[in-house]
Parts: structure tokens; C-alpha cells; sequence
């Protein structure tokens, strides 16, 4: 995840660079920039140059710095709102999708702030259909879908998920099975699906989500024990949440291809 700090007052810059120094030693964030004042300049560049925002500023000059820019709960970044004395951290934008909700979470442990979550599955203890769909890498074709879907999901009505039965879904149902959030779902079986789908139906709405390719690439020193490097690989995995069967392919660079010898 790339993400960004953006700050306007002094106090809440030290707060930036303290919020930083804890995030540099996440393995899930690839990348964390600084940004200080000027929001009318940064913020049209933020929003389309990272996955996370976290303004530390009034919520008033956070909401309509980003109104204009807001587009599709598909495309845009999570958005958190903190305030200059880190009482509280926000998820004002990209929830479930986005991931802020989750990052919400995380960031209020960091600097030991009170969460604030408003969507209406996460304060039910609902598991969201788009949750679903982000945790296990999938994307959402017909996006209109999602508030029908949960909202059923918050009137405990059942969604049937059909799959195809030549195809190994081994993570959704370890997923569902593991999962502490409420979701009442059934699931069944036809060979007409398409082996990378999962389609969710209720009454006379669908919903289709695709599997996005995971792909785990891999490199190491010559003479690496296969261990170590299995141990890198579920490591890694735990540290981004994904099930082992949910990766698609290993990969690796051309020059570490093993040559045979018969």
C-alpha cells in the first residue's frame, strides 16, 4: 500500500512524523510520504497517487478538499481524518473497498486513538459482501449491486453463492468458516460458471465477483534452503492476510531458472 500523511498545523505535522516513524516498520506499506499544508495543490495529486490518505487536519477542510474528487467507491483511495491531538481516527472515505475501515483500525492502535467506523456492517458485526470481495482479492463488475447485497446481509436474509464445482475454492469457504463477522450464506454448484467467478444471488438481484491473479513473487541468494524460503512465503502472506490456495502463481526472475540436467 502507498500512502500519504497530509498535515496543517505544527502539532499535527509532529503527529505526521511520529504516525510514519510506526508505519516504516509495516511490511504492508510499500510506501508512506509526508505532506505539509498547501491542500488545495496536494490533495488533487494525492488522490490519484496513492492508495491511502491520512489528513490530520478539521474534518470541514478534509471533505471539501476531496468532494470534487471524489468519483467511484472503485477507484478511490481510503481517506482517514485525524485530529491534530490523535483522539480520534476516522474512516471518512473507501471503507470497505478501500480498505480505510480496516486501516482505521490499525492507525488508532498505532497512537493509541478511538476508532470511528459509521458503516452500517461493521457497527451491526455484519460481514459486508464488498468486505468479502477486498479481504479475498476479488473485483465487482456490477458495483450497483453492493448496498442491495448489504443491506439483505443486515436483515440476516440468506445469499446463495454459486461456483464451479471443477474449481478449487478452498479460501472462500476457509474464509467464511473463519470469519467472526455475520454473513448467512448457501453455497452451490454449476459447471456453467466461469472457474475465476463467484456469483451471489438473492431474489432477483447478482452480483459477480472475480478472482484478481495473485501472483507471489519470488527471489532469494543462491543456495537458499527451500525451507527459508517457504517460510518467507507463508510469512508474507500472513502479513497481507491471504490464504495460501488464494495465490494464482510464484513467479520469479529468468535468471534464477533452474537448469535441468538429464
Amino acid at each position: 500500500m502507498k500512502m500519504a500523511i497530509i498535515s496543517v498545523s505544527d502539532k499535527g505535522k509532529e503527529l505526521a512524523l511520529n504516525l510514519k516513524e510506526k508505519l516504516d516498520s509495516d511490511s504492508t506499506i510499500i510506501k508512506c510520504d509526508l505532506y505539509h499544508k498547501n491542500v488545495k495543490k496536494y490533495f488533487p495529486i494525492l488522490f490519484y497517487e496513492y492508495d491511502a490518505i491520512v489528513a490530520i487536519m478539521a474534518s470541514g477542510i478534509l471533505i471539501r478538499s476531496i468532494a470534487p474528487l471524489i468519483k467511484s467507491k472503485i477507484t478511490d483511495p481510503a481517506v482517514l481524518n485525524i485530529d491534530d491531538n490523535g483522539k480520534f481516527v476516522i474512516s471518512t472515505l473507501s471503507g470497505h473497498l478501500g480498505g480505510a475501515n480496516e486501516l482505521t483500525g490499525k492507525i488508532s492502535k498505532l497512537i493509541g486513538a478511538t476508532p470511528v467506523i459509521t458503516t452500517s456492517t461493521d457497527v451491526n458485526k455484519k460481514l459486508g459482501i464488498d468486505v468479502l470481495a477486498r479481504d479475498l482479492y476479488l473485483s465487482i463488475e456490477n458495483t450497483k449491486e453492493i448496498l442491495y447485497f448489504n443491506k439483505a446481509i443486515l436483515e440476516c436474509r440468506e445469499i446463495s453463492l454459486t461456483v464451479n464445482p471443477n474449481k478449487n475454492f478452498n479460501y472462500l469457504f476457509e474464509y467464511l468458516s473463519n470469519n467472526t463477522l455475520e454473513i448467512n450464506v448457501s453455497i452451490y454448484y454449476s459447471s456453467k460458471m466461469n472457474s475465476d467467478e463467484i456469483l451471489a444471488t438473492l431474489d432477483e438481484h447478482e452480483l459477480i465477483l472475480k478472482e484478481k491473479k495473485v501472483v507471489v513473487g519470488i527471489g532469494c541468494r543462491r543456495g537458499k534452503p527451500c525451507k527459508d524460503i517457504y517460510e518467507g512465503f507463508i510469512k508474507s502472506l500472513n502479513d497481507l492476510n491471504i490464504l495460501p490456495c488464494r495465490v494464482n502463481l510464484l513467479a520469479s526472475a529468468e535468471i534464477k531458472k533452474m537448469n535441468r540436467v538429464y
